[in-house]
Parts: structure tokens; sequence; C-alpha cells
């Protein structure tokens, strides 16, 4: 299988080595702590989990906003500044004014998990596409871009990049909530949908954690121009972010809630994450 040949050294001042490590450590923290039977884990309901789907990304500020934003609920602005701030906040970033262009930003900005189911179609021989009619440097982004799935594939594997897509645009569908660009029910309708697709592939915040630190630096590393460097900031941030997710005792509400579903599965679920 194409897909594991060896890392070329095309990634530039992406430190391979020292990611790897920190990839194992973090796995077999996970491996260990899904042995371990914890009492008194807390049942969420789907639109809880749905949120919680987007706690990493809710961990980081939102400029201008000084209350951190909730891990677990929705933002309610206090005032017409603190809206204006996130109406701010979300055309600086991603051009969103108003309802449509908050769901074309959801469609074509995170879509890291297509590009890497058209990876999963390069590896086994078939091109997702016509290569030769790539430009010499559209060629290149193509290798580059690659080169950094297969990289994560080895960690990823079939669950693919998908949890950070879901992540971020939890996160900005609560910011589009704040400011009133769509309502509650919207927010739910459209994080029901997401959760779905979550819960059809992964069993476990585990399989999640790893696809989301994975597809972010993977994101960065595309987004910045395959900057070694702004993706291993990324990856460094992300890492520490999932592991407080698990480890914080404030914060550690994927520790504390069982994945949704998880109570009626656990039965079947006997698979550990891939090493």
């Amino acid at each position: 299988m194409e897909g594991n040949k060896e890392i070329t050294n095309g990634l530039g001042d992406f430190p391979l080595d020292e990611v790897k490590e920190k990839m194992g450590k973090m796995i077999a923290g996970m491996n260990e702590m899904k042995k371990l039977q914890f009492k008194g884990k807390l049942v969420c309901d789907k639109k809880l989990f749905g949120i919680l789907l987007g706690a990493v990304s809710a961990m980081r500020k939102i400029p201008g906003i000084d209350r951190p934003l909730p891990i677990d609920g929705l933002y309610t602005s206090n005032s017409e500044e603190e809206k204006q701030i996130f109406e701010k906040h979300l055309k600086d970033k991603y051009g969103i004014t108003d309802y449509q262009s908050f769901i074309d930003v959801c469609n074509k900005l995170y879509n890291t998990q297509e590009t890497y189911n058209q990876f999963t179609l390069y590896w086994k021989g078939m091109e997702p596409f016509d290569l030769s009619k790539l430009s010499e440097g559209g060629r290149k982004a193509f290798d580059k871009s690659e080169e950094m799935a297969r990289f994560f594939s080895q960690y990823v594997q079939k669950h693919g990049f998908y949890a950070w897509d879901c992540s971020e645009k939890v996160i900005v569908s609560k910011c589009a909530y704040a400011c009133g660009i769509i309502e509650e029910e919207d927010f739910y309708d459209l994080v029901e949908g997401m959760t779905d697709r979550v819960l059809a592939m992964y069993s476990s915040w585990y399989e999640y954690a790893v696809s989301l630190i994975c597809g972010a630096t993977y994101f960065i590393y595309q987004r910045s121009g395959f900057d070694g460097k702004q993706a291993k900031n990324m990856f460094d941030l992300m890492y520490n972010l999932v592991e407080g997710l698990f480890l914080n005792g404030k914060a550690n509400l994927w520790l504390r809630f069982e994945w949704y579903g998880a109570v009626q599965n656990q039965m079947t679920e006997k698979t550990e994450i891939a090493k």
C-alpha cells in the first residue's frame, strides 16, 4: 500500500521524530486509561455531546471577549458591544456576515476529511482526479499535502481528520449564535448532523482526540503554505489542549463524560487505538 511508504524529508522543518515521540506517548497513555474503570462517569445527552465535540476549539480565546467561552454550553452575549465583537471576529477571520456565508464557510473551509479521503484513494493506486492536469506548483502542493497526511495516517487510520473539521465548525457555530446570525434551534440542527457523522466514524473520545490533533496540524501545514514550524506550533497547542480535557482537574470533560452511546456499546468495543 502506497500510504505505508517511508516519509522523506519533504516535510521540511517539521520535526518528525519529536512528533512521533509525543504521539506515541499520548496514545500509550490513552490505551492505559481505557483499561481503567473510572467510577461515576457522567452520561450526556446528544445535545451536550455535540457541544463537547467542540471543547478544544472553545478553549481558545476570542479576541476582545474577556470571559472564556463555556466548554459545555452556548455563549450568550451580555451586550450589543459583545455581539459586535463576535460579528467582527467572524467577518475578519472567516468572511462571515450572514447565515449563507456562515454555511459556506462551514462547508468549504473545514474539509480536511474530504482531502484525506482523496489521499486514501491515491494510496490504493487510484487517482482521485486527473493529476496530470495539475500545474507544476499544484503538483508540488499535492505531494507535500499527501506526505503530511500519510505521516498522520499511521495514527488516525480509517478515522481520518474529521474531528478537526467538526470541532472548528462547532466553535464557529457558537460564535454565530452569540451574535445572532443563527438561532439556538439552528445551532443544534447543524451540530446534530455533525454528531451523527462523528458517531459513525469514532467510538471513543480517544479516537476523536487523536484525529483532532492530526487534522489540526495537517490543516495549518497546508494553509500556511507548508510551513513546518507553524504546523509544529499547532500540534503543540492541540496536544496540550487535548491533554487538559483528559487530565486537567477543572477541564477534564472528555474523561468525566462517557462517549455518547458508550454505555450501550462498551460490551462490543474491544479494539485498542492503533499504536
